[in-house]
């Protein structure tokens, strides 16, 4: 899928489970954009996002899940940490597409 607020799923990668069980996971592999940092890391960083900032990142998530569910892919496990924006300013959310 094409979008500017989506990043592409590459392909997937089988992966023992981190706590230590013979259980498998999926994980998604995505492409690599230069300058991206999960929100979870912004948020907890001691950079200051105005209001503007943080309505314009939360509206390119929006239209990023908008064209992900008009073609019927829906994200599970959703939050912080799959979400990524550009490190400098004005920073556009990007949605990872994996699991």
């Amino acid at each position: 899928m094409q979008h500017d607020n989506v990043l592409s799923l590459k392909g997937l990668y089988i992966g023992e489970n981190e706590d230590g069980l013979e259980t498998m996971r999926l994980l998604g592999i995505n492409e690599h954009v230069e300058g991206l940092i999960d929100a979870d890391s912004l948020m907890r960083s001691d950079q200051d996002l105005s209001m503007f900032m943080r309505l314009q990142m939360a509206s390119a998530c929006v239209e990023g899940l908008k064209a992900l569910h008009t073609k019927g892919i829906v994200h599970g496990d959703l939050h912080l940490g799959r979400l990524f924006v550009r490190a400098c300013p004005p920073p556009p959310a990007l949605l990872s597409l994996h699991r």
